[in-house]
C-alpha cells in the first residue's frame, strides 16, 4: 500500500518486513560459478539489521577438527578482539593460549595476528574446546536439532588394539559430540542417527586412520527418570578424605533435562564445594538403576553438605555426590523412557485406514491433518523403534506413493510390558555396578569401610532434611517409625531368605507392594508397575536417629501443587516502587529484578506456594532457556525468540492438568490463553495488593 501511494518504499521498511517474517527475499545464483553473489552480499549489507556485538571478548565454537594431532577450533568472534598468545576468557581453558589464528578460504588459509568481532576464524592452541562451546559472554549450546536414538557397538580389526586407537576415538568424539563414544575395556559403543551416518563414519576412519571397523545391529538408546521425590545421601571418608552430601531429587516434566539448584547457605557449605557438587551432577552424573541408562528430567537440589578443613579435596565431593544420587535412585520409583518421533505422513486417501491402524498398533497417536479425494496427510507421535523402518512398509502398501517425515519428539515412558522386557534383556544389576556405587565410605578403626546404601543413612553426620523438604513436618517421629516398621516387616516376610537382586524383586508381587505403599505411604501405585524397579533389602537399618529411607512421596499427593507464574518485566513496569528504580540517571534494572525476587521470596514463604518469575531474553542472540533458584524462587530467562508471555502460555498449557496454576500478568493475550486452560489470573496490580496484605503482619 505504501508503494502504491509513494512509488517507493524505504530500506527501513524492507528491514522491518524481513525481521517480522512478512517478507521473504529470494535470490537465485550459484556459489560455484560466482553467479548472484553480489546480489546476496547487497541484500545482507543493505537490508539486514546491524549486528550488535558483545562488549568483551566472546566467541562461539561451531566446529572442531584435527590436523596432524592438533585441534582446530572454528569460531565466530562475537565480541572484542583476540590475538596470538592471548588466553581466552573461560576458566575451562585456563592455562591454554592461542598459538595461531587462521582465516580459511576453501582449502587454503592465511594466518592473522588478530581477529575482531564479526570474524569467522580458526584457532590453534586451545585443546579443551568443543562444538557448541560458548566463550566469554556466549553460552554453551545445549539443545540439538536432532538427537541419535540408536547405539551401535564398533568392532576394530584384530590388528588394531583398542588402547592404541583411543586418541583417534577422542578426535571423532570432539568433532561430533553427539557420537557419545564410550569405551569399556575392549568394547566400543557410539550413538548415531542410522546406517547412513555409519557409512560416513566408516569412510572417515578409513581415510584418516587407515582403519575399517565393523558395526553390530543398533539398539535403541533408553533413558531413565524418577516418579516421585526422594532424598539421597552420600558420604566419602576414606583415610584423610572427607565429604558428605544430601540431595533432594525430584521428577520434572518431559523434556526438562537435568536441573541443579541449592537450598543450602554458603555459611553451611562453602560456595566452592557447592559448585563442585553442581559440576559433578552436570558433567559426571551416574546412570539410572533400571538398565544403567542416562538420567533425564530430574531436578537435583543440594539439601545439605559438610566438608573438613584439612582433609576435604575436590574429588571427595565428586564421590559423595555420585553416591548420593545413586542412593536416592535406589529408593525412588524409577521409570524407563524411550525416544519418540513426531511424524507427518502423506499417502493416497485409499490407504488412510491402513496407516491409522498401523499407528495404533505402534502405540502412537495420530490425527488427519489434511485430506481430499486423492491424498491424505496424517501427523502425530509414536515410539522411534516402531517408526524407524516404517518408510519401507509405507512404500510397499502405497505402491511407492507414500512418504513419511520424522523429527525427534523427546522421551516418553515405555509401556509396562515393553519396559519389563527391556529390563530383563539388559540384565542390569545396580548392586553389581562398581563404576556407579550406591553405598558410602565411612572411616572405621583407622580405615575406610564400605557401607551399603540401605544402611548408610543411619551413619550420616548431617541431620536429614527429608521431613522438612518432602513432608512439611506433618508426620510425627512415632508415626514415621511405625509406618516404616510395618512396611519393612511385610517386605521381609514376603521375601524370605532370597538375597539375589532379581529374586528380591520377584519375591513380592507388584500388587502387594502397591497395596502396602497405598496404606503406608500414600504412594502413586500406577508408577510402580512394570516400568518401576524398587529395591528393598532385609538388612536395612531403621532407627530413631536414621533418616527416613523408604519409598515415599509427599502427603496429599492427590492435591495439585500450587504454582504462581509471574511475568517479571510486566510486573516491574506496573509496580511504582519497582518502576521508580528505572527512572533518572541511575537506571537500575538489575536492582528492580532482585527487589522483585526478594519480595516474591517473602511472599512464597508466607503463602506456601511455588513461584516462577519469568524474564524475557528473546532479544539475546543465541540464548538458551536459563533456569536458576533465588532464595526459593524459580527464575527463568527465556531462550532467543521466545517472550515471557510465550513461555508462560506454553508452561500453562503443558501443566494445567497436574498443577494448580495462577498467572500474574496484565497482558491481554496471555490472559485469554490462561482462561482457556481453566487456570487462575491475577493482574499485576492485584498481585501487588495481595503481596502488601500478606506481608503486612510480617513487616510489623
Amino acid at each position: 500500500e505504501k508503494f502504491l501511494e509513494n512509488d517507493s518504499i524505504s530500506d527501513e521498511d524492507v528491514t522491518d518486513l524481513i525481521c517480522s517474517g512478512q517478507f521473504h527475499p529470494v535470490i537465485f545464483g550459484s556459489a560455484l560459478r560466482n553467479e548472484g553473489t553480489e546480489d546476496l552480499i547487497l541484500l545482507i549489507t543493505r537490508f539486514l539489521p546491524e549486528i550488535k556485538y558483545k562488549a568483551s571478548v566472546s566467541a562461539k565454537v561451531f566446529k572442531v577438527t584435527y590436523e596432524d594431532g592438533h585441534k582446530l577450533s572454528f569460531v565466530k568472534i562475537t565480541g572484542g578482539r583476540i590475538g596470538v598468545r592471548d588466553p581466552l576468557p573461560d576458566e575451562r581453558l585456563e592455562g591454554e593460549k592461542i598459538t595461531q589464528i587462521r582465516r580459511y578460504s576453501g582449502g587454503k588459509y592465511e594466518t592473522l595476528e588478530h581477529a575482531e568481532a564479526g570474524d569467522a576464524v580458526t584457532l590453534l592452541g586451545p585443546e579443551r574446546t568443543f562444538t557448541g562451546m560458548g566463550i566469554g559472554e556466549e553460552m554453551d549450546d545445549r539443545a540439538m536439532i536432532s538427537r541419535p536414538v540408536l547405539r551401535y557397538r564398533m568392532m576394530l580389526p584384530d590388528d588394531v588394539p583398542v588402547r592404541t586407537f583411543v586418541p583417534g576415538l577422542k578426535e571423532l568424539s570432539a568433532e561430533d559430540p553427539l557420537l557419545n563414544i564410550d569405551t569399556q575395556g575392549d568394547v566400543i559403543s557410539l550413538s548415531v542417527m542410522g546406517e547412513f551416518q555409519l557409512e560416513i563414519l566408516t569412510a572417515t576412519m578409513d581415510e584418516r586412520f587407515g582403519v575399517h571397523p565393523r558395526f553390530d545391529r543398533g539398539e535403541i538408546i533408553y533413558k531413565e527418570t524418577i516418579s516421585d521425590p526422594v532424598i539421597g545421601f552420600g558420604h566419602f571418608e576414606p583415610l584423610r578424605h572427607y565429604a558428605e552430601v544430601q540431595l533432594l531429587i525430584e521428577p520434572l516434566p518431559p523434556g526438562s533435562g537435568i536441573e541443579v539448584a541449592t537450598a543450602v547457605s554458603v555459611n553451611d557449605l562453602g560456595i566452592n564445594w557447592q559448585k563442585n557438587v553442581m559440576s559433578t551432577i552436570m558433567n559426571d552424573l551416574p546412570v539410572g538403576v533400571l538398565t544403567g541408562s542416562e538420567l533425564t528430567d530430574v531436578r537435583f537440589t543440594i539439601a545439605g553438605g559438610r566438608s573438613h578443613v584439612k582433609h576435604t579435596e575436590g574429588g571427595d565431593f565428586r564421590e559423595a555426590t555420585r553416591r548420593a544420587v545413586r542412593q536416592g535412585l535406589m529408593k525412588a520409583g524409577s521409570l524407563l523412557l524411550e525416544p519418540y518421533y513426531e511424524f507427518r505422513m502423506t499417502l493416497p486417501a485409499e490407504n488412510l485406514g491402513r496407516a491409522l491402524n498401523d499407528i495404533g498398533v505402534m502405540g502412537g497417536t495420530g490425527e488427519i491433518a489434511d485430506q481430499n479425494e486423492r491424498t491424505a496427510s496424517v501427523r502425530g507421535e509414536a515410539p522411534a523403534r516402531e517408526l524407524m523402518n516404517y518408510q519401507a512398509t509405507l512404500v510397499s502398501y502405497t505402491s511407492g506413493q507414500g512418504r513419511i517425515e520424522l523429527g525427534f519428539a523427546g522421551y516418553r515412558p515405555c509401556s509396562d510390558e515393553y519396559a519389563l522386557s527391556v529390563m530383563q534383556k539388559s540384565g542390569y544389576d545396580p548392586d553389581a555396578d562398581m563404576a556407579n556405587p550406591s553405598g558410602s565410605v565411612f572411616v572405621s578403626h583407622g580405615a575406610g569401610e564400605y557401607v551399603p546404601w540401605f544402611e548408610c543413612e543411619a551413619r550420616m553426620h548431617i541431620p536429614s532434611r527429608e521431613d522438612e523438604l518432602l513432608y512439611g513436618e506433618t508426620e510425627t517421629k512415632e508415626e514415621r517409625l511405625e509406618r516404616e516398621a510395618e512396611l519393612q516387616r511385610r517386605i521381609v516376610e514376603s521375601r524370605g531368605d532370597k538375597t539375589n537382586l532379581h529374586s528380591r524383586l520377584d519375591a513380592i508381587g507388584t500388587d502387594e507392594i502397591d497395596e502396602i505403599l497405598r496404606k503406608t505411604t500414600h504412594a502413586n501405585a500406577v508408577a510402580r508397575k512394570g516400568a518401576t524397579k524398587r529395591v528393598y533389602h532385609q538388612k536395612r537399618v531403621i532407627t530413631a536417629d536414621s533418616a527416613a529411607s523408604g519409598p515415599r512421596v509427599p502427603r496429599q499427593a492427590a492435591t495439585k501443587p500450587k504454582y504462581l507464574l509471574v511475568d517479571g518485566y510486566n510486573v516491574i513496569y506496573a509496580w511504582d516502587e519497582l518502576k521508580s528504580l528505572l527512572t533518572g540517571d541511575e537506571y537500575d534494572m538489575d536492582g528492580a529484578k532482585y527487589r522483585l525476587l526478594d519480595i516474591m521470596s517473602e511472599y512464597r514463604a508466607v503463602m506456601g506456594i511455588e513461584i516462577i518469575v519469568v524474564f524475557d531474553a528473546y532479544k539475546v542472540r543465541g540464548h538458551v532457556t536459563e533456569k536458576m533458584d533465588y532464595m526459593g524462587v524459580h527464575v527463568v530467562y527465556t531462550r532467543t525468540a521466545e517472550t515471557a508471555d510465550q513461555y508462560i502460555a506454553r508452561f500453562t498449557m503443558e501443566n494445567a492438568r497436574n498443577l494448580d496454576i495462577t498467572v500474574a500478568t496484565s497482558d491481554g493475550l496471555v490472559q485469554l490463553i490462561i482462561r482457556g486452560e481453566n487456570s487462575k489470573l491475577l493482574s499485576a496490580r492485584d498481585l501487588r495488593d495481595d503481596v502488601r496484605t500478606s506481608l503486612l503482619p510480617l513487616r510489623k
